[in-house]
């Protein structure tokens, strides 16, 4: 990377970087043309996809891709926008994040995204699938819940990631360890003790993401939904019963 950058410097023109949105894969390269002051922008791949389906012949190589961008970004070199990772480089200050490489800092963000359109911290944990959802009836109200895991798996998965990092690497003061060792101590095993870790990770970068858009994290979100919520679909087809379609099921199991 230090080479690329000094190449970029040292081209005596003005230089700007044009990439093809990649997810998350990306964000590392990003983040270091950024903190050497170089322009960078990120262009949609369906865009660039559509710029490129302008030719008649039907190529797939990585030096004609790279050549398609380059003139994707002549064609449009006044209109390219420049692109801002200010969640990385918080992110990245977490102890065992930093520890870990430059792969789990932007999966982590790649996969929550927008933190804007989630309303509170909770649905947020809520979207990884590591909350405990409550089951009460009448006077009788569980304590010891599972996780739904109903959720982002990908999120929930790097958010394990994480923790094993942190008790891997031991950070000192750091809270979300000393709250691992904490649940340890009581006498949680493990996994269950990194799981209920996940959810202050997650608290720690709703407040951090919401801090790199202006926005306080204490304050309601306004992205109310404006319409209503699409009705859920119904379990069996009209004018069959669950044995019925069960039975049709054997039969034919694309049903």
């Amino acid at each position: 990377m230090s080479e690329l950058v000094s190449l970029l410097r040292n081209s005596g023109e003005e230089v700007r970087v044009v990439l093809e949105s990649t997810g998350s894969c990306h964000c590392p390269v990003v983040a270091a043309l950024l903190e050497n002051g170089i322009f960078v922008s990120i262009v949609n791949s369906l865009r660039m996809k559509r710029f490129c389906s302008q030719s008649i012949r039907k190529v797939k190589a990585d030096r004609i891709d790279a050549m398609q961008i380059a003139l994707y970004g002549l064609a449009y070199w006044q209109e390219l926008q420049p692109t801002r990772l200010p969640e990385y480089s918080l992110v990245r200050e977490i102890p065992c994040i930093h520890a870990s490489g430059m792969t789990l800092a932007p999966r982590l963000i790649a996969e929550i995204g927008d933190v804007r359109r989630f309303h509170s911290k909770r649905d947020l944990i809520a979207y990884a699938g590591i909350d405990a959802p409550p089951y009460q009836s009448g006077k009788f109200c569980a304590n010891n819940r599972h996780i739904s895991k109903r959720g982002n798996r990908y999120l929930r998965k790097t958010g394990y990631e994480v923790m094993q990092s942190y008790v891997m690497h031991k950070p000192a003061n750091d809270p979300i360890f000393m709250f691992i060792e904490k649940k340890r101590g009581e006498g949680k095993c493990g996994k269950l003790a990194m799981a209920v870790s996940g959810k202050s990770l997650l608290v720690r970068c709703f407040r951090t993401f919401f801090r790199c858009h202006g926005v306080d994290p204490s304050l309601p979100s306004t992205n109310t939904p404006t319409s209503s919520p699409r009705p859920k679909a119904a379990k069996y087809p009209d004018n069959c019963s669950g044995r019925d379609f069960r039975k049709r099921k054997q039969k034919c199991p694309l049903v």
